[in-house]
C-alpha cells in the first residue's frame, strides 16, 4: 500500500498559530503497545493510524518530535517514550521542531510548534476497550462508571467545547 502524506496540510498544521488542539479518532492510544517507535527513532507506520502517519511524514520532512504530559513528563524525545507514556496517554502535547536535514521550502521560517493532542478510543472500537488500562482507571480509579461509547462521548464533548484540559485526568500517570 502506497501512502503519500499530504505536506500542504502538514504544512498548515504545523505554521497556523490559531491550532492548538488536534483530536486524532483512531486510538493510537488505544492499541496494544501505544505508539511505535524504531530503534532508530522512526515512528512506525504498519498500523496505517493517523497519528503515525502524521507524525512519520513530520520526521521525514526533518522535524524533531517530543511529548509531554503536565505535570508527569517533560518533554521526552519520541524514541525515549516509555511503554507507559505511548500508551496510557489520552491527552498530551507534542512539540515539533525543524532539524538541520529539514530542506522543504515551505517551512524556511519554521522554528517550533506545540500541539495538544487528544487521542481517544475509536468510534468503530469494541471486544476489549473495556479492559485498557485507562478505561478501567476510570472506572475503579476515579469512580467514573459509565459505558465506553458515553464516554467517548463526553470526550469529544469537551473536545469541541474547548474544555479538553479536564480529560488529563483521564491519563494514567
Amino acid at each position: 500500500m502506497n501512502i503519500c502524506p499530504d505536506i500542504a496540510l502538514i504544512n498548515k498544521v504545523l505554521t497556523n498559530q490559531e491550532l492548538r488542539v488536534v483530536c486524532f479518532t483512531n486510538g493510537m492510544t488505544f492499541r496494544t503497545g501505544g505508539l511505535q517507535v524504531t530503534k532508530s527513532g522512526q515512528v512506525e507506520t504498519k498500523n496505517v493510524d493517523a497519528l503515525s502517519l502524521f507524525l512519520r511524514a513530520s520526521q521525514n520532512l526533518g522535524f524533531n518530535i517530543e511529548m509531554r504530559c503536565l505535570p508527569h513528563f517533560e518533554w521526552t524525545p519520541i524514541i525515549e517514550l516509555t511503554t507507559l507514556q505511548k500508551r496510557t496517554k489520552l491527552i498530551f502535547e507534542l512539540r515539533f521542531t525543524k532539524s538541520s536535514q529539514c530542506d522543504n521550502p515551505l517551512f524556511t521560517d519554521f522554528k517550533e510548534k506545540i500541539l495538544t493532542v487528544i487521542t481517544p478510543f475509536s468510534p468503530a472500537a469494541h471486544g476489549r476497550i473495556e479492559s485498557h488500562p485507562i478505561i478501567v482507571s476510570l472506572k475503579s480509579n476515579l469512580g467514573i462508571q459509565t459505558s465506553a461509547p458515553r464516554l467517548l462521548s463526553s470526550i469529544y464533548s469537551k473536545f469541541r467545547n474547548d474544555t479538553y484540559n479536564d480529560l488529563y485526568q483521564y491519563n494514567i500517570n
